[in-house]
């Protein structure tokens, strides 16, 4: 977990742990005026997508012990938390970069999703997919929560 105490006179927290990153810009926390305290906090879950990653719809392995192909948790689970004055959301963007912890594997379908307790489940509601490579994943997202980069995997064949 990192955790800043910053001023609006910054223009941006980045927040970087474990080779994940969360930004978020101050002005659209303190308002136009500013002059306001804001505190940010990044927490990097170590193990949780191991349990969350259980409950997505297919997870589980086929017939050959092999997930390959099927929709699953490919980065750790981080949760935003910004102490802030009352002002509206309506301006927050929250970017993320998170980091791929299977980089040997050719990407599909990458979604950015949040935690849904409502559902219980991953939804992509409020995030938007910005880029990917083959270690890192950038989302943008417009509200709090718990968030994960959901992604099919498949096995990297050389040669043709």
């Amino acid at each position: 977990m990192q955790r800043k105490n910053l001023t609006a006179r910054q223009q941006t927290i980045s927040l970087n742990v474990s080779g994940n990153l969360m930004e978020v810009n101050v002005p659209a926390l303190t308002g136009e005026r500013g002059g306001s305290c804001v505190a940010a906090a990044f927490l990097v879950y170590k193990n949780l997508e191991l349990i969350l990653d259980q409950s997505l719809d297919g997870a589980e392995e086929n017939e050959t012990g092999s997930r390959d192909g099927r929709l699953q948790l490919n980065t750790k689970v981080v949760t935003a938390v910004v102490q802030r004055p009352s002002t509206p959301n309506a301006n927050l963007h929250v970017i993320f970069t998170f980091r791929h912890l299977e980089t040997n594997k050719v990407l599909l379908n990458v979604t950015c999703v949040y935690w849904e307790s409502k559902l219980p489940g991953w939804s992509p509601e409020g995030c938007e997919l910005m880029g990917f490579n083959a270690t890192h994943t950038r989302c943008n997202c417009t509200h709090l929560s718990s968030f994960a980069v959901l992604m099919a995997l498949r096995v990297r064949h050389n040669g043709p």
